[in-house]
Protein backbone atom coordinates (compact mmCIF):
# COMPACT_ATOMS: atom_id res chain seq x y z
CA UNK A 1 0.00 0.00 0.00
CA UNK A 2 2.92 2.36 0.94
CA UNK A 3 5.37 0.91 -0.72
CA UNK A 4 6.55 3.31 -3.06
CA UNK A 5 6.64 6.02 -0.18
CA UNK A 6 8.76 3.99 2.18
CA UNK A 7 12.67 4.47 2.10
CA UNK A 8 15.76 2.99 3.72
CA UNK A 9 15.64 5.12 6.67
CA UNK A 10 12.73 5.30 9.05
CA UNK A 11 11.51 8.05 11.64
CA UNK A 12 10.03 7.08 14.52
CA UNK A 13 7.83 8.98 17.01
CA UNK A 14 6.40 8.20 20.52
CA UNK A 15 3.72 10.27 22.16
CA UNK A 16 6.38 11.82 24.52
CA UNK A 17 8.51 12.95 21.43
CA UNK A 18 11.16 10.87 21.43
CA UNK A 19 12.79 9.95 18.23
CA UNK A 20 14.52 7.63 16.36
CA UNK A 21 15.78 6.32 13.27
CA UNK A 22 15.44 2.52 11.96
CA UNK A 23 16.96 0.87 8.43
CA UNK A 24 14.33 -0.79 6.54
CA UNK A 25 15.87 -3.44 4.30
CA UNK A 26 13.73 -1.93 1.31
CA UNK A 27 11.52 -5.93 0.97
CA UNK A 28 7.76 -5.60 1.37
CA UNK A 29 7.52 -9.31 0.84
CA UNK A 30 10.03 -9.93 3.55
CA UNK A 31 10.46 -6.57 5.56
CA UNK A 32 13.44 -6.76 8.15
CA UNK A 33 14.84 -3.55 10.64
CA UNK A 34 18.70 -3.91 9.32
CA UNK A 35 20.20 -1.19 12.08
CA UNK A 36 18.57 0.87 14.83
CA UNK A 37 16.93 -2.00 16.37
CA UNK A 38 19.12 -2.57 19.60
CA UNK A 39 19.12 1.18 20.69
CA UNK A 40 15.43 0.93 20.34
CA UNK A 41 15.29 -1.75 22.49
CA UNK A 42 17.37 -0.09 25.05
CA UNK A 43 15.24 2.95 25.03
CA UNK A 44 12.21 1.44 25.71
CA UNK A 45 14.04 -1.44 27.73
CA UNK A 46 12.49 -4.03 25.55
CA UNK A 47 13.47 -7.29 27.50
CA UNK A 48 10.96 -9.90 27.19
CA UNK A 49 7.76 -9.77 25.04
CA UNK A 50 6.30 -5.98 23.54
CA UNK A 51 4.06 -4.90 21.44
CA UNK A 52 4.52 -2.16 19.15
CA UNK A 53 2.47 -0.36 17.04
CA UNK A 54 3.65 1.63 13.76
CA UNK A 55 1.30 3.88 12.46
CA UNK A 56 2.24 5.15 9.38
CA UNK A 57 2.28 9.27 8.89
CA UNK A 58 3.74 9.69 5.85
CA UNK A 59 7.41 10.42 4.18
CA UNK A 60 8.81 7.58 5.82
CA UNK A 61 7.29 8.66 9.44
CA UNK A 62 5.79 6.45 12.10
CA UNK A 63 4.42 7.69 15.50
CA UNK A 64 4.58 4.59 17.56
CA UNK A 65 3.20 3.27 20.89
CA UNK A 66 5.07 0.58 22.93
CA UNK A 67 3.02 -1.56 25.23
CA UNK A 68 5.24 -2.73 28.05
CA UNK A 69 4.91 -7.21 28.35
CA UNK A 70 2.19 -6.56 31.19
CA UNK A 71 0.18 -5.11 28.82
CA UNK A 72 -3.01 -8.02 28.34
CA UNK A 73 -5.31 -8.10 25.08
CA UNK A 74 -7.83 -6.35 27.07
CA UNK A 75 -5.57 -2.90 27.63
CA UNK A 76 -4.35 -3.08 23.60
CA UNK A 77 -8.00 -2.91 22.51
CA UNK A 78 -8.88 -0.65 25.09
CA UNK A 79 -6.27 1.61 23.57
CA UNK A 80 -7.37 0.17 19.99
CA UNK A 81 -11.01 1.55 20.62
CA UNK A 82 -10.01 5.01 21.87
CA UNK A 83 -7.60 5.35 18.91
CA UNK A 84 -9.86 4.51 16.14
CA UNK A 85 -12.64 6.74 17.46
CA UNK A 86 -9.69 9.34 17.74
CA UNK A 87 -9.14 8.88 13.99
CA UNK A 88 -13.11 8.54 12.81
CA UNK A 89 -13.46 12.25 14.76
CA UNK A 90 -10.77 13.51 12.63
CA UNK A 91 -11.86 11.99 9.55
CA UNK A 92 -15.51 13.83 10.20
CA UNK A 93 -14.55 17.13 11.14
Amino acid sequence: MFAQELGPVWQLEDIKGNRHQLTFNMDVNNPLVIDGWSSLRVLYKLEHIHQILFRYVGNSTFQITVFSSMSTISTTMKFLQTYIECEQNIFLE
